[in-house]
């Protein structure tokens, strides 16, 4: 079992609007909405992958009552911890005249103690059957930059393979619990150099920003990475930055 992490999940939505332009009045000419953020799009890979797969983090309100429907209407199990502040809703907008896109992510939720607590003891429950956890994404507001090094340790003394995708100063302190497998972009990478590489590697990719569509296009490969661990094959041989995952 591989279970996703996505403590700042959101509701994507997409919308396609021709010839759009700042400061004007313009009607989408297709739109459609969709449980999002790092995490989540990893399961709804593996999913499609015929890995099996929990996603679990934080929900709120009822964007969070969203999200959880629709990942229950894909079939993808779930198993998401309820806090009181909505969960966020991030909008992009595709002019397809000129395939530019335009993206803007609300900030999210702030999360309690208590709300990190309750994750935790969740997490540490569903790990007892799970082979891999995929820590995916930002840290809501509140929570400490250490959480996720912190979920890694414990998982460490539960045997569980860690694969950690974040970015900035959690993704820093996560490095420091040697996870792995990292999967950093270009320039998350750079930031990296010069600091201890885990214990199996790096998995480096250059590519589009980290959100919305770009994440979900990215999402195939994080996936197949996470598979290839639960086959227990090893992701990067060596712990080199720069290193390509073998997705063939």
């Amino acid at each position: 079992m591989i279970i996703t992490v996505t403590l700042n999940a959101a509701i994507d939505k997409s919308l396609s609007v021709p010839n759009f332009r700042l400061g004007r009045r313009h009607r989408t000419v297709e739109q459609r909405t969709m449980a999002g953020g790092k995490g989540v799009n990893i399961a709804r890979t593996l999913k499609a992958l015929g890995q099996p797969v929990i996603a679990t983090g934080f929900a709120g309100g009822a964007t969070g009552t969203h999200i959880v429907e629709q990942l229950t209407e894909e079939s993808i199990l779930n198993d998401f911890v309820r806090i009181r502040e909505e969960s966020r809703t991030n909008t992009s907008v595709l002019d397809p005249t000129t395939g530019e896109q335009t993206e803007i992510n609300e900030r999210g939720p702030a999360v309690s103690e208590r709300e990190v607590e309750l994750f935790r003891d969740k997490l540490l429950y569903l790990a007892r059957g799970a082979a891999i956890v995929v820590f995916a994404g930002s840290l809501p507001r509140g929570v400490e930059p250490d959480l996720y090094a912190g979920l890694i340790h414990d998982l460490e003394r539960l045997d569980v393979t860690t694969v950690i995708d974040t970015d900035g100063e959690p993704l820093r302190l996560a490095m420091k619990a040697e996870p792995d497998l990292v999967s950093p972009n270009e320039l998350e990478s750079e930031e990296l150099v010069g600091q201890a590489h885990g214990r199996r590697g790096i998995e480096h990719h250059p590519g589009p920003g980290r959100m919305g569509g770009a994440s979900r296009r990215e999402a195939p490969r994080r996936a197949v990475a996470a598979a290839k661990l639960h086959g227990l094959e090893p992701v990067i041989s060596g712990a080199a930055v720069g290193a390509d995952l073998d997705t063939a």
